[in-house]
């Protein structure tokens, strides 16, 4: 099994203007970014949530958000 692969906030936001200007598919930017499908199409249905945060000032290289 391949380990596990984890985007830091300022990947999240570039696979997400990718998917915005390029209008690149799912399955395409998985492969780019090097994740699974169902992991992209994660971070595109929360872009909103991504897109707040980094403007924000939100620390850019964060992995995952502290609840």
């Amino acid at each position: 099994m391949s380990e596990r692969k984890t985007l830091a906030l300022e990947d999240k936001i570039s696979l997400i203007k990718d998917n915005q200007n390029d209008e690149k598919s799912t399955r395409d930017l998985a492969i780019d970014y090097g994740i699974s499908k169902s992991s992209a199409a994660n971070i595109i249905r929360r872009k909103q949530e991504y897109l707040s945060d980094y403007a924000s000032n939100c620390n850019k290289g964060i992995k995952r958000k502290h609840k």
